[in-house]
């Protein structure tokens, strides 16, 4: 079960619109809803959802996570240790909850402070992202109302199923068989006679084969078909698909033979692409052709 994953990093926007509306908060890009337990005080931090209460120990956080109930149950059993502060160890037997949830009481260091957990994991029925909830707690301050109001929490969480493949469909088709380049330059000139200038030039490149594999380099080299293959059968550094991403919008993901997956964010404003809010250009012919035997 992963703590510590992507946050809901759009959220709040949608939870301010609607809270004065409605108790129900809605955010239709992931289709997920949830209610604010009455009395509690939420508010954005570390991209992720905190719920406090004035005069009550502990806080309650929410997160999401793309794993399914299977994965989440073995995570759950080993220790939670994300190699900075946190490492938590299940203190009694894990709870099923209905069909697409477990729970668990865990204890020990939360970012290097001694803690007390009740950390609740809910896989998305329709095939999204699913919910992470934890509350928590010093250890001696922890009370059955922080964990009753944490389920109650996690039982408002609403699933729709958001239906992106017409749009995956169109990147798909977008980006196959593309090279995608980034470039920067920057120059520092002298400004005395005999003075010092230097400057720097960045190149990075994405090639997209239309056959599913994909290769990439920089401006000081480039890694041809074949780097990182497991078998002679694999072509390139890895595969390339659409997937939908943490924060509810479509991503450029790479697989590499290694292991390694990266994830870019798709956005084309004014008929310019940007991966991760950096401007790449896309070409397919000369020798800005990507390179796929």
């Amino acid at each position: 079960m992963k703590i510590f994953s992507l946050f809901f990093s759009l959220l709040f926007s949608s939870y301010f619109t609607f809270a004065q509306e409605s108790k129900r908060v809605s955010y239709d890009q992931l289709g997920i809803s949830f209610v604010i337990p009455l009395g509690w005080q939420p508010q954005e931090i570390n991209q992720g959802i905190l719920l406090q209460k004035p005069g009550l120990a502990g806080f309650i956080f929410a997160s999401t996570h793309n794993q399914s109930l299977e994965e989440l149950k073995a995570d759950a059993l080993k220790p939670l240790n994300d190699g900075q502060g946190t490492n938590l160890q299940l203190s009694d037997s894990l709870q099923i909850l209905g069909s697409n949830a477990i729970a668990g009481h865990y204890q020990g260091l939360l970012e290097g402070s001694p803690a007390k957990c009740y950390i609740i994991g809910m896989e998305n029925p329709t095939g999204g992202l699913g919910i992470t909830i934890i509350a928590a707690s010093e250890p001696d301050l922890f009370s059955e109302q922080l964990q009753e109001v944490a389920f109650e929490f996690a039982s408002s969480f609403q699933f729709e199923k958001v239906d992106k493949s017409s749009e995956i469909q169109e990147w798909k088709s977008f980006l196959s068989g593309m090279r995608l380049t980034y470039m920067e330059t920057y120059n520092s000139p002298s400004y005395s006679d005999g003075g010092i200038s230097g400057g720097y030039n960045i190149k990075r490149t994405i090639d997209l084969c239309p056959q599913g594999h994909f290769n990439s380099g920089n401006s000081s080299s480039f890694q041809m078909d074949g780097l990182g293959r497991t078998n002679s059968n694999q072509k390139g550094q890895g595969t390339w698909d659409i997937v939908l991403g943490m924060d509810g919008m479509l991503h450029l993901e790479l697989k590499d033979y290694t292991g390694e997956i990266r994830h870019y964010r798709l956005e084309y404003l004014e008929e310019k692409l940007y991966l991760n809010g950096e401007r790449y250009f896309r070409t397919d012919d000369g020798d800005n052709a990507p390179y796929c035997n």
